[in-house]
């Protein structure tokens, strides 16, 4: 018998396995997959950002939004989902994760395939949902 109650979204974050981008083969280091901890679309963080973004545009009235504004709101919702990492290995050294090492690493265009994953990520729901029995 289906019961629609085993089917809630976790509100938590979840992990996202980094891919590299030619292969494809999850990233790993000696300690495990490199992870980076991310909240989803129905998550409260997600509601959160949204709605100061609405109130910020709704209060800004007749002012033209420009691209680079929608760049950076983008960025920063993506900063603000992102709750941490493991696993990651910058320049040969643990690179522990602040909000601050996330919107460095977001913005930079040489690893847009990061960035990519991540958002993908976050927009697909089934990331967030309970997984079935048979998988």
């Amino acid at each position: 018998m289906f019961d629609l109650s085993e089917i809630k979204i976790n509100l938590d974050a979840m992990e996202c396995e980094i891919r590299h981008p030619a292969t494809g083969e999850v990233l790993k280091g000696k300690d495990g997959p490199f992870v980076i901890l991310l909240h989803g679309q129905d998550s409260e963080i997600y509601k959160k950002h949204a709605r100061k973004l609405l109130n910020a545009r709704m209060n800004a009235g007749k002012k033209k939004m420009r691209v680079e504004d929608i760049e950076r709101e983008a960025l920063d919702q993506l900063v603000s989902l992102t709750v941490g990492w493991r696993h990651l290995i910058w320049a040969g050294k643990p690179l522990e994760y602040t909000p601050d090492e996330a919107r460095r690493l977001y913005s930079n265009g040489e690893y847009s395939w990061l960035r990519e994953q991540v958002e993908t990520f976050i927009a697909d729901r089934s990331n967030f949902l309970p997984k079935s029995p048979e998988s």
